[in-house]
């Protein structure tokens, strides 16, 4: 009896594993591909003639990456005891990889807003003339039906990664395209 009795506790444990599988089962995931991306002035080539939920540019971004949370911090010292204290948010850099059309579209956008950033005698204009509000969103279900948004904030061009070109390359050409907070909060 006293063998059978130490079993008895594998039982239950059993039963909780089994419930948190069959929880996990019918668990809906995020999928790294249920995203948009949106501009608050985005140009007439890339827009998508009135529906807000869809436009061009939905398939151009080809994946994007951002910490949409950094905090900084300050040290203290207190005989062998380290504090750390938040000091201030960081702003968001924001990172996409587009694929560009056959008319070099999303180049020549890219380009054109960087140029609206600084002038050509080295001085920069007011931010109220270049910030954007980028917005992502996120999709729960597949068809896209509930939208949720994940992070917004005003951002400008900050960088343009390498394009390559391959006499043997095979796809799209695609680069890297970088975006920067403007301030911390919001």
């Amino acid at each position: 009896m006293a063998n059978l009795k130490s079993y008895s506790g594998l039982a239950d444990d059993f039963r909780k594993r089994k419930l948190i599988s069959h929880g996990l089962v019918r668990q809906h995931f995020a999928e790294p591909w249920q995203f948009r991306v949106s501009f608050s002035d985005m140009p007439g080539f890339l827009s998508s003639g009135g529906d807000p939920h869809h436009s061009i540019f939905d398939y151009l971004v080809k994946d994007v990456s951002f910490g949409p949370v950094e905090l900084s911090g300050d040290t203290v010292e207190a005989g062998g005891t380290v504090f750390t204290f938040p000091k201030s948010s960081q702003p968001v850099v924001v990172t996409m990889t587009v694929r560009d059309t056959a008319d070099r579209l999303l180049y020549q956008w890219f380009v054109a807003w960087a140029e609206s950033v600084s002038n050509s005698d080295g001085t920069f204009n007011l931010p109220y003339t270049y910030l954007q509000k980028l917005t992502i969103y996120t999709y729960k279900d597949d068809d896209g039906a509930s939208e949720q948004e994940l992070w917004k904030g005003m951002v400008y061009p900050q960088k343009m990664g390498d394009i390559q070109m391959s006499v043997d390359g095979e796809g799209f050409t695609e680069f890297p395209v970088t975006f920067q907070q403007f301030r911390s909060q919001g």
